[in-house]
């Protein structure tokens, strides 16, 4: 049996140190672009998916760090999940229960963290079958899919998905790979099983995650990719949906499994030419 690696979400302080990282990496590679990074309709500021629009109105996520990559952290009361449902059912013509799926996990917790606190035992046990029930759901490649282009990719300022994705090389600081989301996507739908977690030890329970597992090497070994939890452990987070990544398992899970992709140096002359497979108008 294929052993699970796991961790943990990010603190706070760890977060806010990331997405500061964040904005320098966006700023030094926005002239790549041919965007200027003082221009907010360019170089997107806020903390939604999308951080940069390029000239021809598409948008880029742009993901960098060492270790792990926070891709949702959403609380009960989030808009998200209402404009991602109406998105749905006005730009795509479609619906999805993903929302009752998560809204179940929710309605598992107390209003309050001191009422879970004094009772952990009994709530993990309770939130076991709705986190069964979600891995069940994502069975299905349709629902699958919802599931990740919500998290993975939905902007609600900009009330779409993201259509690129550009990750920094953790080996390389200079070095980024670009993705179409659909690639993304359907490498998820085709190469990914997803599970719940088991407990590693007698103070642990089963099934309190939903696991997306890959393949990131040659060796076929299965390894945890994306985590996703409940975070409870605190006032300020508390009740709240978290997914997060493992870069050095991801990434090259990924770059393994799409054609379609691009190793590019910030720092190259030829910048345009790695990525006119993208048809994107760079300088």
């Amino acid at each position: 049996m294929n052993k699970i690696h796991g961790f943990r979400g990010m603190s706070s302080s760890e977060a806010s140190k990331v997405k500061l990282k964040g904005h320098s990496f966006e700023e030094s590679i926005a002239p790549y672009l041919d965007l200027n990074p003082k221009n907010p309709n360019e170089l997107i500021p806020g903390h939604d998916k999308a951080d940069f629009k390029l000239k021809n109105g598409k948008t880029i996520s742009l993901k960098a760090g060492k270790a792990r990559t926070q891709f949702a952290l959403y609380g009960k009361n989030s808009s998200k999940f209402l404009d991602h449902d109406n998105y749905l059912k006005d730009k795509k013509n479609s619906s999805s229960t993903l929302n009752k799926e998560i809204y179940d996990i929710f309605n598992v917790f107390p209003e309050n963290f001191e009422d879970y606190h004094t009772n952990k035992s009994f709530y993990k046990e309770k939130l076991k079958p709705k986190m069964i029930s979600l891995s069940n759901f994502l069975q299905k490649k349709d629902n699958f899919k919802v599931f990740l282009n919500f998290f993975l990719f939905y902007d609600s300022s900009l009330n779409s998905y993201v259509d690129y994705l550009l990750h920094k090389n953790p080996q390389n600081s200079m070095e980024y790979f670009f993705f179409n989301r659909e690639d993304v996507v359907n490498c998820f739908l085709k190469h990914s099983k997803v599970v719940n977690s088991k407990a590693r030890s007698s103070r642990q329970w089963d099934d309190q995650k939903v696991i997306l597992k890959g393949s990131p090497s040659n060796d076929n070994r299965f390894y945890n990719l994306i985590d996703v939890e409940i975070r409870k452990e605190s006032n300020t987070h508390y009740n709240e949906i978290l997914l997060v990544g493992s870069i050095k398992k991801y990434l090259p899970f990924l770059i393994k499994n799409i054609e379609q992709q691009h190793s590019i140096l910030a720092n190259d002359i030829n910048f345009n030419i790695h990525c006119s497979i993208f048809d994107l108008p760079f300088k």
